[in-house]
């Protein structure tokens, strides 16, 4: 069928699917062209069949690569003997080997990966010790930073597919919590990082050396941050100055250090409007991390929170309470709690709805009050 001949029938398609009856009133000319459309059936699938013939043809003629070289075992396509040679490199299977040399050859396996990082903690390296190349130095990291680069690869790969789970304290669905860690969905520094050490590598025959290495090591460091775990940290508030602390170990003492600016109660009183005159001092609290909950919650005990909100708190801190155990604290023993209307955005705008509120120590002071009556 002649390219002529399918855009004729493609037109008489077109005029048939205009005149169809949900499109408009019902024509001569309209039943015309549905007639001649239907016409072109029987020459369509007859193109159809020539076509599949054709098809089959070709992926014969493919698949018909001819007999296996008595030299290399190989399709003469892929042979590189004197016989089917064509600008390649020879390519001999063992199986021809063998049987060229009468014996069989000995097995031949890949010396393993060390698995154990060359460089394990990377820096940005500049190379200023020699103009004309590397010096020994930075030529072993070099070498170091590629020997990890596929390890550093399989890593990354790792992480964008969802493998590392970083949430060190799991997750809470109401009020069951969950230990296990929770997998990160998606890792975009990972994707990043990837792609560009592979635009590295494809640009690595253009670049200096020295330039090499710098953006080599550069990468390798980024690479090493997106894989390795972060640090486990708590970041508090300390009971004395309410300044931020961040707990790296919660086996060491609490310490907080932070610089207090506030007026100097030694200093004389200021006269004509004088602003008062400030001093700095060090915060010089410090405690066990138990004791540094206890004083926490102590100096928050006014404190104004919601029943999600006191349960979070204090479950956190080793005094486990549901919501149901505060409503029948409220309802059965008459803990103080005052109503609000807090707002909220529910389909599209804001709305208010009331909400109970609890004062933080009221509610462990009820708490211990009773299991003091329970206890005696």
């Amino acid at each position: 069928m002649t390219p002529e001949q399918i855009n004729e029938i493609a037109e008489r398609y077109s005029r048939a699917l205009s005149a169809k009856p949900g499109k408009g009133p019902i024509s001569p000319d309209g039943i015309a062209a549905i007639t001649d459309s239907v016409c072109d059936i029987p020459q369509l699938l007859a193109e159809v069949d020539r076509l599949a013939t054709d098809t089959e043809v070709l992926t014969a003629l493919q698949l018909d690569r001819g007999q296996l070289c008595d030299v290399t075992g190989l399709y003469p396509d892929e042979c590189g003997c004197a016989e089917h040679y064509i600008d390649r490199p020879t390519v001999i299977s063992i199986a021809a080997l063998e049987r060229l040399a009468n014996h069989p050859l000995p097995a031949y396996r890949l010396k393993p990966r060390d698995p154990r990082w060359r460089v394990p903690q990377p820096e940005r390296t500049i190379c200023n010790h020699r103009k004309d190349d590397l010096c020994g130095a930075c030529e072993t990291l070099v070498a170091g930073l590629l020997h990890d680069l596929p390890q550093m690869l399989e890593q990354l790969g790792l992480t964008l597919r969802k493998a590392h789970r970083f949430a060190p304290r799991g997750f809470h669905r109401g009020d069951e919590e969950h230990p296990d860690e929770s997998p990160i969905p998606w890792s975009v520094p990972a994707v990043r990082c990837m792609g560009d050490l592979h635009k590295l590598m494809a640009q690595a025959h253009l670049l200096s050396r020295h330039e090499l290495l710098e953006r080599m090591s550069k990468l390798m460091r980024r690479g090493h941050r997106v894989i390795d775990r972060p640090q486990d940290r708590d970041v508090a508030m300390c009971p004395e100055c309410r300044g931020e602390i961040i707990i790296l170990n919660r086996h060491r003492t609490v310490t907080c250090g932070a610089v207090i600016v506030e007026d100097d109660p030694d200093a004389p009183e200021p006269t004509n409007g004088e602003p008062r005159r400030q001093r700095e001092r060090t915060c010089t609290y410090a405690a066990s991390w138990e004791q540094f909950r206890r004083d926490l919650l102590t100096s928050n005990a006014d404190v104004m929170l919601t029943a999600d909100e006191i349960r979070f708190v204090l479950s956190h801190n080793g005094e486990p309470i549901t919501r149901q155990r505060i409503s029948y604290l409220a309802t059965r023993h008459g803990l103080p709690r005052e109503e609000i209307q807090a707002p909220k955005w529910q389909k599209g705008k804001i709305v208010t709805e009331p909400t109970w509120m609890y004062r933080l120590g009221d509610v462990q002071d009820l708490q211990t009050e009773l299991s003091r009556n329970a206890a005696s």
